[in-house]
Parts: C-alpha cells; structure tokens; sequence
C-alpha cells in the first residue's frame, strides 16, 4: 500500500486508487484467464478496500455466470473469495499432489521444473496446466531421489502455477517437461493424484532421459 503523505508535519492518508472493481478494470473485459495464476492475470482486476487506502489487485470476485466483473471464465467459472482465483465447476476431479521419482541429479546446485500437463482425453477440449520452476526451499532436495508436492496453500506460491488443484478430470494423458535447474537431472516417474480417493493415479514413466537447464522432454509414456 502507498506511504502516507507528511505536509507540514502532518501526517495525511494515501490516496485511493479505486472506489469500485469497474474502475480497476477501465478498458479491459474483466474477465480472468483460465490458465494464468493469480498473481499474473492482466485482464481482471478487484478493487481492495481492506487496507490503508484502496488498490487494485489481480483476481476475481464473480462467479462467471454473473453480470458484474471482474469474474471468470467459463472454462473455470466459480471463483474463489478466499484467494481470488478461478476454479473449476464442483465435480471435477482436481489434481492434489505430485511425487517425483529421479535416478539421481549431478551437479544441480540449483533444481527447477517446469511442466505442461494434459488432462483428460475423454473431453472434447482436454484441459492442460503449468507449473513454473516447481521446487521446495532450500535446504530440501526434490530431484535427486523421492520427492512430493502437495497442493496446500503453504505449497501453493513453490511453482504449481495453474496446475495447483487443476481440473485435470482426474488424468495426465501427456506431459512437456523442461528441466529450469543446473546440472544434469534423470527423471524417472512422475506420479499425479486426485481429490477424489477412487480415482487412480496417473503415472508418467521416462526412459533413460537426461535433461540439462532449458532441456525439455515428454515422457515416453503416460498412463493409469
């Protein structure tokens, strides 16, 4: 929020930059991107009262069947008051955690994967999600043996991006993985699952794959 302002010795109140979501949204749609996070939506912006002074600030705050913006798009159309981020329809089968399996890293001092994932293939448009260099704080290790991710707010900023609880309909039928650390990782499997315990877990298997920084691949094979 802006510093208040000092003019002769006297402390006054930052201005506001808002008095309503509509003026946050001056020239724009108001409607938010499905599959960009929070933090990087361009397109939908909220009017925050709840400070200092009013701000605005990316996200949204309408359901998508609503007449008001800034709301989301059909693709997510519920939207969370919480954290002001898109979500898919109640049905879906979200994505809750990942576990990364790697016959080891040499040499990473720096560890960093970025994926895009595809969904189900049962759909006529299969969902996808990013993540954007997923790795736990120093002085975990992720990439060098076991390691999971888990879809928890404490989680959350780490690098899921929109594949944090994404509508995947409860499979990975393709994935595009980029190594963003250094050294030479070897990737083994990757296992996806669910919010919903019946459903099975998704497991992408890789075959003697060697990534270098900026090296993508896709798994030879993904599968139940």
């Amino acid at each position: 929020h802006p510093a208040p302002d000092c003019d002769g010795h006297v402390c006054k109140p930052p201005v506001d930059e808002c008095q309503d979501d509509p003026e946050c949204n001056a020239g724009l749609d108001g409607i938010c991107e499905a599959d960009v996070a929070v933090a990087d939506q361009t397109h939908c912006w909220y009017c925050d009262t709840e400070g200092v002074s009013n701000v605005c600030k990316p996200g949204c705050k309408y359901d998508s069947d609503e007449n008001l913006i800034p709301k989301c798009p059909a693709e997510k159309p519920n939207c969370n008051p919480a954290t002001h981020g898109c979500q898919a329809a109640s049905g879906s089968t979200l994505l809750t955690s990942m576990v990364f399996k790697s016959f080891g890293c040499d040499g990473c001092d720096q560890e960093g994967v970025s994926m895009t994932l595809t969904g189900s293939e049962d759909l006529f448009t299969p969902p996808t999600c990013t993540t954007v260099d997923l790795d736990h704080p120093n002085p975990q290790v992720d990439f060098s043996g076991t390691s999971t991710f888990n879809a928890t707010a404490a989680e959350q900023g780490i690098g899921w991006n929109t594949c944090y609880m994404a509508a995947l309909d409860g499979k990975v039928s393709a994935a595009l993985v980029t190594w963003t650390g250094s050294g030479t990782w070897k990737p083994d499997t990757i296992c996806f699952d669910w919010d919903n315990p019946k459903t099975r877990v998704s497991i992408c298997s890789f075959e003697g794959a060697t990534l270098e920084n900026g090296q993508r691949k896709s798994p030879y094979l993904c599968t139940w």
